[in-house]
């Protein structure tokens, strides 16, 4: 463990405020680093934060991170914080303070996530939208997301994976990317992530689809029906009548470009660790809905 983990997590400790539980999972050569109080679902659950890295001790900082947005939003929400009245935290990122450059990671971060669910819920709402779409063979992966793949590919019964890549006008050096992973018995499982670096960009897709290829695996194996809207739509897209709806959407090419509004939110949100971690809030004008709507919408 790193000196800067070690004084978070003492420093948390010493406001009882640590994560009750802190789990981790090697695959491949990644780690997946998954903190929570408590579990609210037995397939994938929004009560995990969840940190991804090729380093143990960078993924357990990214999902203590995870772990304090949510704290902070559902602060924000209660003291009826403008930019936190919302149903959900998207475009929130958390940072520590003991990093070099924390407010503007932070602030980058907020607003990549807050572009990745418009752009994506655009896409998808809009078959007017263009975008490029790429085979695994054809993305520049290095070896270790190769080996990666490769494991989603054997553990989840994944026949093929492709990248599809919305258009949109970059204000920025952006990209958005959406895996789509097709399982052998029918239906598709997604994962997509925005970022300025590309390596990064495509290791935080992967997790995505790592985790959302495990959360089907875990409804098919207990024969058992999913509960929240999450699990219903992922489950739904894993089924064949999901898959046609991805393969009608990507049979429809368009020749437009999403223009990104102007920013309707970008602050700090203060919360009971702002002296351990920054947190930034970024939204959109007339952000749109990612996880609500029709169940019938491949935004997850």
């Amino acid at each position: 463990m790193n000196q800067k983990l070690e004084k978070i997590i003492l420093a948390l400790k010493a406001k009882n405020a640590l994560p009750k539980k802190m789990e981790f999972t090697s695959v491949g050569p990644y780690t997946f680093a998954n903190v929570y109080d408590e579990l609210n679902s037995p397939f994938i659950s929004d009560s995990v934060a969840c940190g991804f890295d090729l380093d143990p001790a960078t993924a357990l900082l990214k999902s203590l991170s995870e772990f304090i947005e949510g704290k902070a939003f559902k602060q924000g929400f209660k003291r009826a914080i403008s930019s936190c009245l919302t149903e959900r935290s998207h475009g929130f990122a958390a940072y520590p303070k003991c990093e070099l450059l924390y407010e503007q990671q932070a602030q980058m971060n907020a607003r990549n996530e807050a572009v990745e669910r418009l752009v994506w819920s655009n896409w998808w709402d809009d078959e007017s939208i263009a975008f490029s779409k790429k085979d695994l063979s054809q993305i520049k992966l290095n070896l270790n997301e190769k080996a990666f793949c490769a494991e989603i590919q054997k553990s989840y019964s994944v026949e093929k994976i492709i990248a599809v890549y919305p258009h949109f006008e970059k204000t920025r050096s952006e990209n958005l990317i959406i895996f789509v992973g097709y399982l052998n018995n029918g239906g598709v499982i997604s994962g997509g992530a925005c970022g300025e670096d590309e390596n990064k960009t495509i290791d935080r897709a992967l997790s995505e689809l790592f985790r959302h290829g495990l959360a089907v695996k875990r409804m098919r194996e207990n024969s058992l029906v999913p509960e929240t809207f999450y699990e219903k739509r992922l489950w739904y897209f894993s089924t064949l009548d999901g898959q046609n709806l991805v393969d009608s959407r990507l049979s429809k090419t368009g020749f437009n470009k999403i223009k990104l509004p102007s920013g309707k939110f970008s602050e700090e949100i203060p919360h009971s660790l702002s002296d351990l971690f920054y947190v930034h809030r970024y939204l959109f004008d007339n952000q749109p809905e990612f996880m609500g709507g029709r169940l019938e919408r491949f935004c997850i």
